[in-house]
């Protein structure tokens, strides 16, 4: 646990940058802002998982991740046209 009680996840995420892979997916809990920032630095993709509200949403999509993935593609589908509309 880190200082002030938040919850540290292990991460394989240096694996990536030291093998060279194209890039690193996780649930969006365990991909913190550095690492998007480590990867995309080092010309790697990264993709985050299983946002089930706007607010987590647009969190990721601020956040400049490449791709999301979710079990739940229909809703998440429904949040971004909202997004789009209200921005356009």
């Amino acid at each position: 646990m880190r200082a002030g009680g938040a919850v540290e996840f292990p991460t394989a995420e240096p694996a990536p940058l030291r093998v060279g892979f194209g890039g690193i997916a996780g649930h969006f809990m365990v991909v913190d802002g550095g690492a998007v920032r480590r990867h995309h630095a080092a010309g790697q993709q990264v993709g985050t998982g299983y946002p089930r509200s706007l607010r987590v949403l647009v969190r990721e999509l601020n956040r400049g991740v490449d791709w999301i993935f979710s079990n739940h593609a229909g809703e998440m589908q429904r949040l971004m046209r909202g997004l789009q509309l209200s921005a356009g």
